[in-house]
């Protein structure tokens, strides 16, 4: 368990462990070799939070995605990316699903 820093580097996530250098976001939960690896929460300076799994310092297995709106992503993902996800928004009502990696904008 600990607290990691990180921003993006040519399409790569850097994590580091202290705030003295500029960064996008701050994650809280369980770490390997360096990187979000287990259970944990990342809040991104622009106001979006991720709970749930990490793999590698990517979001990867179930979690909730949160946007400042309200709007949230609930689900699986997969490689920081929505994988099998329902799209609430802040009402609760559904905007969009992922199946299989694939989003799917028809609502019921």
């Amino acid at each position: 368990m600990g607290i990691l820093f990180t921003r993006k580097e040519k399409n790569q996530w850097i994590w580091f462990e202290d705030n003295s250098e500029p960064y996008g976001g701050k994650y809280d939960g369980e770490i390997e070799a360096g990187k979000p690896d287990g259970q944990g929460t990342i809040i991104y300076l622009n106001g979006t939070k991720y709970v749930g799994s990490f793999k590698d310092g990517n979001w990867n297995g179930q979690g909730i995605f949160y946007f400042p709106n309200g709007d949230k992503w609930v689900g699986f993902f997969k490689n920081d990316a929505p994988w099998d996800i329902i799209w609430y928004d802040k009402n609760g009502n559904l905007n969009a699903k992922w199946e299989n990696g694939v989003k799917n904008n028809s609502k019921p």
